[in-house]
């Protein structure tokens, strides 16, 4: 922790964390897993070079209670195939009054979204982790079909303050 309370990004962790996640569930994560779980940019323009295809943001769900924006939402490629799930909980309150009015109104991104405003973020992960479609811990969000999913749970803050907290689902062994 940093004086001001704020987790300090930490990148030789991110590489622990995806060895302890391989050798605690029995896997071996491909390179690209790799790099969608420690990245700390924007996902929907790297899922775009992956796939070499337009990604777009479908709002599943969203809730808000008080000043926090609970958001469900899947990436998907413009023929509909999907890439990742993620769920959101967004103090709205903290943001840029534009950013938190695009999350509420439009199918746009997190990170389009900060951007368009110009808002500067870091993030810090704080976790990886597998679950399977018979696990009580599967995202009742995310259809079974998916099968096998690897998630990763990070921090984003704007200035030191935690603006959201994002968990985000990719089917294993799919990209």
């Amino acid at each position: 922790m940093s004086e001001s309370g704020a987790e300090q990004t930490n990148d030789p962790a991110s590489c622990v964390e995806l060895l302890s996640l391989e050798e605690r569930v029995g896997i071996q994560l491909s390179d690209v897993e790799r790099l969608l779980l420690v990245c700390d940019g924007t996902v929907t323009h790297m899922l775009e070079a992956l796939t070499r295809e337009p990604v777009e943001v479908v709002v599943i769900a969203q809730d808000r209670e008080g000043g926090t924006l609970d958001r469900r939402v899947r990436l998907e490629t413009g023929t509909g195939r999907p890439l990742l799930w993620a769920r959101s909980a967004i103090t709205v309150d903290e943001l840029d009054d534009s950013v938190g009015e695009w999350l509420l109104k439009e199918d746009m991104g997190i990170g389009t979204a900060l951007r368009k405003a110009d808002v500067e973020t870091r993030r810090v992960l704080r976790g990886l982790s597998m679950h399977e479609p018979d696990e009580q811990s599967f995202p009742a969000f995310v259809p079974a079909s998916a099968g096998t999913l690897i998630a990763r749970t990070y921090r984003v803050f704007e200035s030191d303050v935690p603006i959201m907290t994002i968990r985000e689902y990719i089917p294993f062994g799919r990209l």
